[in-house]
């Protein structure tokens, strides 16, 4: 789960996306940029690391 990277976002009421919801939507052809406009909670820097911990699982 990815959660906001703000010191907000640190509390359990924190609104969370699963990694699984971001890649499917980037494999859809879903740009990060209306990821995004579509996830404002989500910031660049979450849709870098669900790709990072998609790469490290795979390499496992």
């Amino acid at each position: 789960m990815i959660r906001k990277s703000s010191k907000e976002s640190q509390s359990s009421k924190a609104p969370r996306i699963p990694v699984y919801l971001i890649l499917e939507l980037l494999d859809s052809g879903m740009s990060e940029e209306n990821i995004l406009k579509e996830y404002p909670e989500l910031k660049r820097e979450d849709i870098k690391a669900t790709l990072e911990y998609a790469s490290k699982i795979l390499r496992q």
